[in-house]
């Protein structure tokens, strides 16, 4: 299990880490910098710092840069625009060939210049269909539209599998 170093510490933070170790399965904290590695695969941890302090959870999602040969990809947890920005101006940000979008597509998430910067070929929402909080969001989907991201969300789709072999990437949908 691998979690954010993180300042705060919320019941649910602390009951995963308990069950993780009552089944004995390890727990890494990862912060900004941080890489794991397994053959031609990198993860590379952008967010959180070590020192990053927040008063909501979903500012501590841990941010992954993906590396595989020449894929890349941008996997963004329930972070917000603030986190992007940080990210922006910490120049930590590249083109990607796939952004896992953040916050389900929210209209928090997903800034006009986050995007500019990541330019993601495919653009991955995960969300419940027909959710109560109407995500994806209009103006997420207007964003990603305007950097020509070809979109793939959950609700359309059901799970989405990434398969990345030969420099190709397909991705393929459960639903129909």
């Amino acid at each position: 299990l691998v979690l954010p170093k993180t300042l705060l510490i919320e019941e649910n933070y602390e009951k995963l880490v308990t069950l993780a170790e009552e089944c004995k399965i390890p727990v890494i904290y990862i912060k900004a910098g941080d890489k794991l590695l397994a053959g031609q695969l990198e993860l590379t941890c952008l967010h959180p710092k070590a020192d990053y302090s927040a008063e909501d959870s979903n500012s501590y999602s841990t941010v992954l840069e993906v590396e595989y040969g020449e894929f890349k990809a941008l996997l963004t947890g329930d972070m917000g625009i603030k986190e992007e920005k940080l990210l922006l101006e910490n120049g930590m940000l590249q083109d990607v060939l796939l952004l896992k979008v953040a916050h389900h597509g929210s209209k928090n998430s997903s800034c006009e210049e986050f995007l500019q910067c990541v330019q993601p070929e495919l653009a991955i929402i995960s969300a419940g269909k027909d959710n109560s909080y109407g995500h994806p969001h209009k103006d997420t989907l207007e964003r990603l539209d305007d950097v020509g991201s070809k979109v793939m969300s959950t609700a359309e789709y059901g799970g989405i599998t990434v398969e990345v072999e030969g420099g190709k990437v397909r991705a393929d949908g459960y639903v129909r």
